[in-house]
């Protein structure tokens, strides 16, 4: 049966909870309004049940369909995905998925972050973040890896901690990571960013050893604590281009290609005196 259109398009995110998530709505909100369109917005908590769920609800209600999703592989979405409109894949891509993607490619902006802790004087460094199968992980420890095997430390596997929001909170992680002599950290999402951020803000004025941070931001909207430390930015503005632009191309265009693209995010010095007094 032919697909209605409704004039609307759906945007599926893991979660909302920081700045990153509110940016892109509102970005992609006022971006297809001018465009004639509107958007409806799913949260689906990490959870692919609700990710698949969300998928075939928008697969009739919408006329195209932007996602980032948390499946590792395609297949564990894959019977959901609509095949009478398109669907792109944002900021990661799962494993052989077969649908255009706007991918984050953060590679030499995380280097310098690592690099510019190493440079203050940080030789133990410990990177947290989410999902190992994760695209942008792989590419974020790779990064990290390279910076540390250019430090006098070198590169140890044991400083990097995969946060799993169920068994552990950030207390547990700080304590574990600095009883194994580390004494910076970098955050590899915004949402790990802003957490440890605030933690360690505390944290710092408690201790003896305070512990400098460095992580992922929006490019802007910063508030004056994020601005204190130095920032991968991500790219939100372009992939909010890019993204509107493909998902009505391909509206029109339903035979196109897929493809991928590739936006860059960028390393941002610190704007304002540190929280933390460099060793």
């Amino acid at each position: 049966m032919k697909h209605t259109p409704t004039k609307t398009i759906g945007f599926i995110l893991p979660n909302a909870s920081n700045y990153f998530g509110h940016t892109l709505i509102e970005a992609f909100s006022r971006e297809l309004d001018n465009h004639g369109y509107k958007l409806i917005t799913a949260l689906a908590n990490h959870s692919i049940d609700s990710e698949k769920s969300y998928l075939k609800y928008m697969a009739e209600a919408t006329d195209g369909i932007m996602i980032i999703s948390d499946a590792e592989h395609y297949d564990m979405i894959e019977e959901a995905i609509p095949t009478d409109i398109p669907t792109i894949f944002l900021n990661r891509k799962p494993m052989e998925c077969p649908h255009t993607s706007i991918i984050e490619n953060d590679y030499a902006a995380v280097f310098q972050a690592v690099f510019s802790l190493i440079n203050y004087g940080h030789e133990n460094i410990a990177c947290v973040c989410r999902n190992p199968d994760f695209s942008t992980t792989k590419e974020i420890l790779r990064a990290y890896q390279t910076a540390m095997e250019n430090s006098p430390a070198g590169y140890h596997e044991e400083w990097v901690h995969f946060f799993d929001r169920s068994t552990k909170d950030l207390s547990e992680i700080v304590d574990e990571m600095t009883e194994l002599g580390c004494t910076a950290f970098f955050a590899a999402s915004q949402t790990l960013t802003e957490r440890l951020l605030d933690y360690l803000y505390i944290y710092n004025t408690q201790s003896d050893k305070p512990i400098e941070l460095t992580g992922f931001a929006n490019i802007d909207g910063n508030n004056a604590l994020q601005k204190s430390v130095d920032m991968v930015t991500q790219p939100l503005d372009q992939m909010v281009v890019l993204a509107i632009q493909q998902i009505l191309y391909l509206i029109e265009h339903p035979e196109t290609e897929p493809k991928d693209y590739l936006i860059k995010g960028s390393f941002r010095k610190r704007l304002y005196k540190p929280f933390v007094s460099p060793s």
